[in-house]
């Protein structure tokens, strides 16, 4: 073979080599830069809890013993158990720790039942966040949740950190006994198994429950309401506080009542929020106290002139729109966060007013459930569907708990007086069927009534705050007068626009309560209850639904990202190529284009900065609508975006439509760029801008400005 065929035939070997890696090569930098990323994002992630979690948590504890030392004189704290505080990793959004915040977590052990104390134990968790620059001579706030069940670790933490409520004292967060973190937990997790274990319905999930707790040897007979009531005296003493200010809301007010009546002396004040009576029978006033919400609700509509006029009739079309689910259920398509799975489920009449009176137990419902009804005239139930995917996350309430209290403690369930006069008959029977369902499922449990039951209240001398919503639908304002008249220190007040707990929920109560605690004794000044600009403002009809709501602030995310990304690309290019020109230009060896390769050049510049542009426009635009429906509440629960943000939802379909002058010319120049580095570019360019245009599509914000 010739020299001169040697070198062909090398040539056209490296010229087909070339041609190989300058087509794979742009797809292995493709693959390498999400791999890199994850690597730098798993390497450095974002939240920066620090490793040394335990370290924060001693020192913490230190400085408590410290401080409690140097300013009592006999001071003794014995059993406590130091934790990491359990609700780090779910229920925690800040960037550094609980316990680098502060937050001392631990155990207290208590008996299983206080009239045996050489008996079987169990663990109440608690979550300490002292005022470490104050003696602790400033009594403490003790913190509970309701349900039965609720987790008060779950809950308040990340609502009060970092802005301190309830003045210079220490606050310390108490889960009831067999709640989320205590050990045993009577948390009943089938209820989101229930279609893989082949459990048909409710009752069946419960009665597996109660028996898998029953296997575990838990005796059920010991949650109760005083037991619990118990534990938190034991708490007290374990800690060393003389005396404690106690908040509870809803049951954890039922709490609140017990602790007053068994330890008067170790009270300095009550706040009871949401006031559930004793005795506890809230389900056989369930007809009267949901038909005085819906009232309620459809009072305020007709006595505001401009909800009146937008929205006549309401009460009529609610009834027509529930009659019509009835005879005709529609099929709606929810999605169980965090995952991929979705599923479809027949939505009549009950389960639709059963929404409606739900969704109440959320601070300004008044202002949204309007728009909610109107929107389900038209067969839009965006709104309902948010709502039951919120809840779908994850199960927060020890099931088991609430039963075991319920069936425990609550008086034989009446029959339901079907000669009421109520604003929606058809509730009647809904509300008889759900009685017979809680009795059917109490004969499972089995449980004895407790000794030590309270069923009258007796006289209190321990100044106590009562507070109620006016649009409770489960603890009305009714509930707090009848609490008021056993404790003769007792001052009621009612939120006009409060719902369920209203506490925490503005300047406003945060001052009342903080006024009571310095001085509980004192008369409280209810003017800023009062406040008109307290109340927001009904949704109105021309409000634009839109299921992309309760994303919005993750969408507004991924807008910024995708942007980056492109931007990302585009800059290190233009720096490159520009640098290249000069050169080739001090060299006279620039190349010649042909008129068409200019073109496409042109084209998918100038798509791509459109594409850019128009995407920051969005999320900048979604962002401002995000920050200020924070101002108006009513928007959030009516997933519902005010009508001038059509002009910002219009933007997806337009990002569409410039989307393939953007991906088109990235393959046409393909063939006249054969350097691996610039087909990389074009090859991240359809990546990025392909990719949010299939999220735009996936996500439904193409139509999201027509609704």
């Amino acid at each position: 073979m010739s020299e001169n065929m040697k070198m062909t035939g090398g040539g056209k070997g490296w010229r087909i080599i070339k041609k190989i890696l300058g087509f794979i090569l742009p797809f292995v930098i493709l693959i390498a830069i999400p791999v890199v990323l994850i690597w730098i994002f798993s390497a450095y992630p974002y939240k920066s809890t620090p490793d040394n979690r335990q370290d924060f948590l001693e020192q913490n504890w230190d400085r408590y013993i410290t401080r409690g030392a140097k300013w009592m004189e006999s001071y003794d704290v014995e059993g406590f158990e130091l934790t990491l505080c359990p609700f780090s990793d779910d229920d925690w959004d800040e960037n550094i720790s609980p316990e680098e915040a502060g937050f001392i977590c631990g155990d207290v052990t208590v008996p299983l039942f206080h009239d045996l104390p050489e008996g079987e134990t169990i663990t109440i968790p608690i979550a300490i966040w002292p005022d470490y620059e104050n003696p602790p001579i400033q009594t403490p706030l003790f913190i509970t949740h309701g349900g039965p069940g609720g987790s008060a670790l779950d809950m308040y933490p990340r609502w009060f950190y970092p802005n301190r409520i309830g003045g210079e004292r220490d606050l310390v967060f108490i889960d009831q006994r067999g709640t989320r973190f205590a050990a045993p937990n009577l948390m009943c997790p089938e209820v989101t198994e229930s279609s893989s274990d082949g459990l048909e319905d409710y009752q069946d999930y419960l009665s597996y429950c109660r028996a898998r707790l029953a296997g575990k040897g838990i005796n059920l007979n010991a949650f109760n309401s005083p037991e619990i009531a118990r534990d938190i005296e034991v708490v007290r003493r374990v800690l060393d506080y003389s005396q404690i200010n106690f908040y509870g809301v809803s049951y954890g007010s039922h709490i609140g009542q017990y602790l007053a009546a068994f330890y008067p002396e170790s009270i300095r004040s009550l706040i009871l929020d949401g006031v559930a009576p004793i005795p506890l029978d809230y389900l056989n006033r369930s007809v009267s106290t949901h038909d005085r919400i819906l009232n309620q609700h459809i009072s305020n509509c007709e006595q505001d002139p401009i909800c009146a006029e937008q929205y006549p009739d309401l009460l009529a079309r609610l009834e027509q729109t529930v009659a019509r689910l009835d005879k005709d259920p529609v099929s709606l398509r929810f999605h169980v966060p965090n995952s991929l799975y979705s599923f479809t489920d027949n939505v009549d009449g009950e389960i639709f007013y059963n929404y409606i009176l739900t969704s109440s137990y959320l601070d300004h419902t008044y202002a949204s459930l309007p728009y909610i009804i109107q929107q389900s005239e038209k067969d839009h139930y965006d709104s309902l569907v948010a709502f039951f995917e919120a809840y779908m996350m994850k199960d927060l309430t020890a099931t088991g708990l609430y039963y075991a209290v319920i069936c425990a403690e609550h008086s034989l369930i009446t029959p339901v007086n079907t000669n009421e006069n109520i604003l929606s008959p058809s509730m009647l029977s809904w509300e008889e069927q759900d009685q017979e369902e809680y009795q059917e499922r109490c004969s499972h449990w089995k449980l004895d009534r407790p000794d030590e039951m309270l069923t009258v209240m007796p006289k209190s001398n321990v100044p106590t705050l009562l507070l109620s919503g006016l649009f409770d639908p489960v603890t009305p304002p009714g509930y707090g007068e009848i609490a008021l008249e056993s404790f003769q220190l007792g001052q009621h007040l009612v939120d006009p626009v409060g719902a369920h707990g209203v506490a925490f929920n503005d300047k406003c109560t945060k001052n009342i309560l903080e006024e009571f605690l310095d001085n509980p004794e004192v008369i409280i000044n209810p003017e800023c209850l009062k406040d008109p600009d307290r109340k927001k403002p009904t949704v109105p009809p021309e409000a634009i639904s839109s299921p992309i709501i309760r994303e919005a602030e993750d969408i507004t995310g991924y807008t910024y990202l995708f942007s980056g990304l492109i931007f990302l690309v585009m800059l290190p290019s233009y720096i490159i190529s520009g640098i290249r020109w000069l050169i080739r230009k001090k060299k006279g060896t620039l190349p010649e284009r042909s008129p068409r390769e200019k073109r496409l050049i042109r084209l998918f510049e100038l798509a791509s900065w459109v594409f850019i542009l128009c995407n920051i426009g969005f999320g900048i635009g979604l962002n401002y609508f995000i920050n200020l429906l924070s101002e108006y509440p009513g928007y959030w629960q009516a997933n519902a975006f005010p009508a001038q943000a059509r002009v910002i939802l219009i933007i997806p379909p337009l990002l569409i439509l410039v989307l393939p002058a953007v991906v088109i010319p990235s393959f046409m120049l393909w063939k006249y760029k054969k350097n691996v580095f610039r087909r990389s570019y074009y090859l991240l360019h359809v990546l990025y801008c392909g990719g949010f245009g299939f999220y735009l599509i996936s996500s439904g914000l193409l139509l999201a400005w027509a609704r």
